[in-house]
């Protein structure tokens, strides 16, 4: 699953991406791993421009009687755009063993192909993957050709 996003915003601004995962979030580098019961996944952040990937939590109170304070874990990828539009998003992949995901971190490719259309490629178990989005009507969707 790739859910990229394309940010129109000021050169030079801070834009932040925040995920809130359920489950074991294990954080490598440049990229994160998610287990629940007997799923895995890996989640690699990507961005066209240098971007970081923090860990944190916050609190979180339910608009209930009898709700309690609870604490929620959650990943951000921050960035400072370089342009005015700036495409930020994650790749999501089932992990089963086998994967390496720090190669697929690695040969993930952003390309503004036009305006308003994204190509995104990256290697997996050496196959090559291209995905293709572009924006209609103010959201970015999948080329489906």
């Amino acid at each position: 699953t790739a859910i990229p996003a394309l940010n129109p915003v000021k050169k030079g601004a801070e834009i932040k991406s925040r995920l809130h995962p359920v489950g074991k979030l294990n954080l490598h580098n440049g990229y994160y791993s998610l287990e629940q019961e007997k799923l895995r996944f890996v989640i690699i952040p990507f961005a066209d421009s240098e971007f970081q990937v923090e860990t944190g939590r916050h609190g979180s109170l339910s608009v209930n009687d009898d709700a309690d304070f609870k604490w929620i874990n959650y990943v951000d990828v921050k960035a400072r755009s370089d342009s005015e539009n700036t495409t930020m998003g994650y790749l999501v992949i089932p992990s089963p063993q086998g994967i390496e995901a720090k190669d697929v971190a690695n040969s993930i490719k952003l390309n503004m192909a036009a305006r308003g259309k994204i190509e995104l490629s990256f290697s997996l178990q050496e196959k090559e993957y291209t995905y293709s989005f572009s924006m209609i009507d103010g959201l970015l969707r999948l080329d489906l050709e």
